[in-house]
């Protein structure tokens, strides 16, 4: 196929080559040395690149596997490779990776058998095959579950987004994973975390942070998040970490770079002294000369939405050290913050 396909006009070659599928693109480039420098050439983005391991088996999505799907490797790792599998021996290394076709869940998919013998190394390298295609390499996310031996994932440094998932999950397992990360935009955390998180916890480092099943981990991540904007569900909270959080960013003592902190509760909480709380901090109605109305900015991260909020009936506090502003709203269920640019 690929001594036909070289056969055509250089302009037509890379039409066919734009028009196939992202795992299509990569799979040809295996073909020979020509067509991997052919493939690099071709003009075709992919804007991320998903990890999904679970106990079994990795898959990696060429794009998002809802919004913009361009293709499904599943790395499987095998004693021998299959006799319905094409061997693939890659140039630098002398490593090998079976290949062969499968549908899954209705998708077409490259099942590629990696050596157990050699697994921790192919997985990396058969990363990198990928990356170097590419003039604008994607966004690398990453999701495990709970339960998954890290020790046999491979999880590239430069991953920007990760996903725990699964049943409840141990902090030290947590704190392992995402600290694989050397820069974490963004953390989506589904499990509960036991025993409680850290302050140093990697969490806290992370530009957009979401927990669904928060609980006490509330107390030292909140208080002590430096990213853009992080939403707690479920979580245990009370009047003395909200008036933490208040004061710290009053007195320019954290909260450097935040935009906005949703805290729900899971539970109604009746002793909230909420008309206290704003008469402590000197808190003001709205006021259209102050901030806007509403924060409209949204964000992604992965299938997690960080989403725009109206803030017409929250209460304004200003700092006194350069007159910033920054909204709240309080009642016997959440707690929303949101700082003024």
């Amino acid at each position: 196929m690929t001594i036909k396909l070289l056969r055509f006009p250089s302009l037509a070659l890379f039409k066919i080559l734009e028009s196939m599928p992202s795992t299509d693109k990569v799979l040809i480039s295996f073909c020979s040395s020509k067509m991997k420098r052919l493939m690099r050439m071709v003009k075709w983005y992919v804007s991320k690149m998903q990890y999904v391991s679970n106990r079994f088996q990795t898959h990696i999505f060429l794009g998002s596997p809802i919004f913009d799907y361009g293709g499904l490797f599943v790395i499987q790792e095998v004693n021998e490779f299959t006799e319905n599998s094409r061997t693939y021996r890659e140039e630098e290394f002398g490593l090998q990776y079976g290949l062969s076709a499968d549908t899954i869940e209705g998708k077409t998919a490259t099942v590629v058998q990696v050596l157990k013998r050699e697994q921790s190394s192919s997985k990396w390298v058969f990363h990198d095959l990928i990356i170097d295609l590419f003039r604008n390499p994607p966004v690398i996310e990453y999701e495990v579950d709970s339960d998954c031996d890290l020790s046999n994932i491979y999880i590239n440094e430069t991953v920007r987004n990760m996903r725990l998932s699964g049943g409840d999950a141990n902090a030290s397992y947590a704190e392992r994973y995402f600290s694989t990360a050397m820069d974490l935009h963004g953390a989506v955390v589904t499990p509960l975390i036991r025993p409680q998180l850290l302050i140093d916890s990697k969490l806290t480092t992370a530009k957009y942070l979401y927990l669904e099943h928060a609980f006490y981990n509330t107390w030292t991540l909140a208080l002590h998040f430096n990213g853009h904007r992080a939403v707690f569900n479920y979580s245990i909270f009370d009047e003395q970490i909200v008036a933490g959080i208040i004061n710290k960013w009053k007195c320019n003592e954290g909260f450097q770079n935040l935009q906005t902190l949703e805290i729900y509760s899971s539970h109604i909480i009746p002793d909230f002294h909420i008309n206290e709380i704003g008469n402590h901090f000197g808190a003001r109605p709205f006021d259209g000369l102050r901030r806007p109305e509403n924060f409209k900015e949204e964000h992604w991260v992965m299938d997690v939405h960080f989403k725009p909020m109206e803030c017409a009936n929250f209460l304004d506090i200003v700092r006194e050290s350069d007159g910033k502003v920054a909204s709240f709203l309080l009642t016997t269920s959440m707690f929303k913050f949101c700082v003024w640019n």
